[in-house]
């Protein structure tokens, strides 16, 4: 869903602004009866294009990964530039890990890709990028300035592919 910039180090945009999270992907375990694994299940989904909560999610996420102010967000804060990230914010996050969480089957989507649990889960980490931008960067900064115009693409792409479809 979001292609890194390929350098494997977050290293943010915005003057030696800090934006993104420094942490890894989570694993989880599977509470479904099935076999499949979370994230072969994800993959099928979202192979076949149907029109499941899972796909509208990625589309979502997508969507936002594509804005011109998302490079920033888009990968861990690489700790090594800014040493004091992780004693400042709790719980890292990044649209790139959101991403992997997603196709690795990470927020529980169901047999059918249909949860609302999983898809307010993705929500909330998608959120906590702009918590965490907000919290370490000086608010007139200008990467906590590009953070509105991305964060309200989001907000609509969610109102319009996902939350519609909860309904």
């Amino acid at each position: 869903v979001i292609a890194g910039d390929g350098s494997g180090g977050g290293v943010p945009a915005g003057g030696g602004i800090a934006v993104g999270g420094a942490a890894g992907v989570v694993s989880s375990s599977s509470s479904s009866s099935s076999s499949v694994k979370p994230h072969v299940r994800a993959h099928r989904l979202l192979a076949a294009g149907v029109d499941c909560l899972l796909c509208r999610c990625a589309a979502a996420l997508a969507r936002v990964a594509s804005h011109p102010h998302a490079p920033p967000f888009s990968c861990p804060v690489d700790v090594a530039l800014f040493p004091d990230y992780p004693l400042r914010i709790a719980k890292p996050m990044d649209l790139r890990t959101c991403a992997e969480k997603l196709a690795r089957g990470l927020y529980p989507v169901g047999l059918s890709g249909d949860s609302a649990e999983a898809a307010e889960a993705l929500r909330l980490d998608v959120v906590q990028v702009w918590l965490n931008c907000r919290a370490y960067n000086p608010p007139r900064s200008c990467v906590v300035r590009m953070l509105s115009e991305l964060e309200a693409d989001f907000a609509a792409a969610w109102e319009l592919w996902v939350s519609r479809r909860e309904t």
